[in-house]
């Protein structure tokens, strides 16, 4: 699916156009099954969407040309893993791959798909010595002011994973000039667990910031907590900081997170997960939260009536239903 910002802005009352409901959703209709949770990053330009899953695919965002293709790059893929991270690195015209979880437990493999030129992607398994621990779960950004891909938490486990360790630092690699990890020192509190939260890196402030995420390494319950990492201009610790915006937080359970540098903003896609199981229930909305105000305030940028029963209706005019 897709989900316009600029239109619900506009519906929203910024805007001047009409209004129109319907349009703020729209379906991509994909024509590819997963067999697993798919992890999607956009490829070196921004023209396509991959797809890392049980299908490796992609799909042109040409309106119009929304149509999945299965992909078969050269070189060795790694296996098929949950809880990795695919981060794009358009710099270099590739996505980056890292860590996850598969049958014998989490791993800290790292791989680059090469997604230009269109039809020739390829596959590159990349070794670089030292760096984060095996682990699954854990949060992966580009930070483009220093070029490099910051990895935070997660967890490890061997075996059929049935103990499961929280992982509390951070690394960053180094993707100029020679490639290599480095660990992160930090000052301040750090966030009680970062596992399976949504994060984004905010440009202007040199930060990382991170929503939500599984409260314990079983995910029996999320968490409804904003943090940040900023990194100093001089070089020197990295500083964490829990934010406290007002608003209408986004709902607890899975989310994406993104930085929208036309306006500014952290956007957070959350999906309500309100029981003990986990199962996501309701439809995902969408979360704007402005960096450039004097005070930090999430909006609900798509604050329709959720699915409900036992409710009631009472037609009030001819324009329109109170619920």
């Amino acid at each position: 699916w897709e989900f316009d910002l600029e239109r619900a802005k506009t519906i929203a009352g910024i805007g001047t156009a009409r209004p129109v409901e319907s349009l703020r959703w729209r379906p991509l209709s994909p024509k590819v099954s997963w067999t697993d949770f798919p992890a999607l990053a956009l490829d070196a330009d921004g023209g396509r969407l991959i797809s890392l899953g049980g299908t490796l695919a992609a799909m042109p965002l040409d309106r119009g040309c929304e149509v999945w293709a299965t992909l078969t790059p050269t070189g060795t893929a790694p296996a098929t893993l949950t809880d990795s991270t695919v981060t794009p690195d358009p710099a270099r015209g590739r996505v980056l791959v890292f860590g996850g979880i598969g049958d014998g437990g989490a791993t800290k493999n790292l791989a680059a798909l090469k997604t230009a030129p269109v039809g020739a992607e390829t596959w590159q398994t990349l070794s670089v010595d030292g760096g984060p621990s095996a682990r699954g779960g854990h949060v992966a950004v580009l930070d483009t002011a220093r070029d490099s891909l910051v990895v935070i938490g997660g967890v490890a486990c061997s075996g059929t994973c049935a103990t499961r360790t929280q992982q509390t630092d951070a690394y960053r690699l180094q993707l100029s000039g020679t490639v290599k990890w480095h660990a992160i020192s930090t000052d301040g509190t750090s966030p009680p667990a970062v596992f399976r939260a949504a994060a984004a890196y905010d440009p202007p402030r040199r930060r990382v910031l991170i929503w939500g995420g599984c409260a314990d390494t079983a995910c029996a319950q999320y968490r409804s907590e904003l943090w940040s990492l900023t990194a100093p201009p001089d070089g020197g610790k990295d500083t964490w900081a829990q934010l406290a915006p007002a608003g209408t937080l986004p709902t607890a359970g899975p989310a994406s997170a993104h930085y929208d540098a036309v306006t500014d903003s952290l956007v957070v896609v959350a999906i309500p997960s309100p029981n003990t199981s986990q199962i996501s229930s309701g439809s995902p909305t969408v979360y704007t939260l402005p960096l450039d105000a004097g005070s930090l305030a999430f909006e609900e940028t798509d604050p329709l009536p959720r699915a409900r029963n036992a409710h009631g209706a009472e037609l009030i005019d001819a324009g329109g239903v109170a619920g």
